[in-house]
């Protein structure tokens, strides 16, 4: 398939709304599944995004659950320390919008495995450590903010470093290679994306899909967003793998 209409056909697969229009279609995953793991922007992961808006958090929530009525839904992300979670979550009421069969957690009180890196040349790591729950879980979704700052994208490729412990170190500066290690370990494991991104003064519209690079490089084009370099290298190394 010719590169251009290969990227075409991905970013058509891709949805979008306006948050106040926004309802979550979820992956094929979703439906009747046992246990749904969401892995989603708190913003209380170091460098993270800001967090998700709860309008975005909650549709997402509300189709998983319409797709799965009685299957457990784990909510995590990176909170650092890990001693802070119970506060941040009360705080912000999480736990009492989860019904149920709905937790939230901290990403490093799940049990880890080590996942191995299917690159043929991995840049720096060969295995990665994350929640064993990313392999055993039915369906796996992300949902991250976008964030245009200076030095680079905050968005679904760089929430995947919360899956990663708190004391795992992190690469600096955010370049193509950065990324490659973490997204071919990790992002395999995931059925589904959402990305909310701001558009005006409160106003957010929101993207989602099966292919995580596609609904970030489709907000990217929507937004008049330049799509970052480690997008496109992470396409083409996807194109190289097959």
């Amino acid at each position: 398939m010719d590169a251009t209409l290969g990227k075409l056909a991905h970013m058509a697969a891709v949805n979008s709304a306006p948050l106040d229009h926004f309802v979550y279609l979820p992956p094929d995953a979703a439906l009747k599944a046992a246990r749904i793991l969401v892995l989603a922007n708190l913003g209380y992961a170091p460098g993270a995004a800001p967090a998700l808006n709860w309008g975005t958090l909650g549709a997402v929530l509300r189709g998983l659950r319409r797709a799965s009525p009685r299957g457990r839904i784990l909510l995590t992300d990176r909170i650092c320390p890990v001693s802070s979670a119970d506060a941040i979550f009360d705080r912000i009421g999480l736990r009492e919008s989860l019904d149920d069969e709905m937790r939230a957690v901290p990403t490093d009180v799940l049990l880890r495995r080590d996942y191995a890196n299917p690159l043929p040349q991995p840049l720096r790591h060969h295995l990665l450590v994350g929640p064993e729950a990313l392999a055993d879980f039915d369906c796996v979704v992300l949902v991250g903010g976008l964030e245009q700052r200076a030095d680079d994208l905050r968005a679904l490729v760089s929430c995947l470093h919360h899956l990663l412990p708190c004391d795992f170190p992190l690469e600096t500066p955010h370049t193509p290679q950065r990324y490659h290690d973490i997204f071919f370990t990790f992002a395999p494991h995931f059925d589904g994306a959402v990305l909310e991104a701001p558009v005006g003064q409160a106003q957010y519209r929101i993207f989602s899909g099966g292919d995580l690079l596609a609904v970030e490089q489709t907000a990217c084009a929507s937004l008049g967003v330049p799509v970052p370099l480690y997008l496109s290298a992470l396409r083409q190394t996807q194109r190289e793998l097959g």
